[in-house]
């Protein structure tokens, strides 16, 4: 009887830190110059796994696991950024740069109030 209890336990014990370590969340801020980057693109490299900014250019992000992991971060207008994941780095700010070079034009499109 306590065999069975002790290998129960452990068999617990065992799936909760397996669950505990498949995910764990990787968030932060994103902004250029004048402050937070709102609708920015944050992609996990290689999958589908991705999101994006708020209003205030907060994100937060779900990541299986940090061996080889890069982060993507993009927006219309900058320059893409990527960062290597490890293990201490669950907070990431960055700050994306102008890519003004590679903007060649604007499209603006609307209806008029007639």
């Amino acid at each position: 009887m306590k065999k069975r209890l002790f290998r129960s336990l452990l068999m617990l014990g065992f799936v909760m830190f397996y669950g505990l370590t498949q995910a764990q969340s990787v968030s932060g801020t994103v902004s250029d110059a004048n402050g937070p980057l709102p609708g920015a693109t944050i992609i996990v490299k290689g999958t589908t796994n991705g999101t994006t900014t708020d209003f205030d250019g907060k994100y937060s992000i779900n990541v299986d696991d940090f061996e080889n992991k890069l982060l993507v971060f993009s927006s219309i207008g900058y320059k893409t950024i990527s960062v290597k994941l490890t293990s201490e780095n669950l907070e990431v700010d960055i700050t994306l740069q102008e890519d003004l070079l590679n903007l060649d034009e604007v499209i603006i499109t609307g209806t008029s109030g007639i």
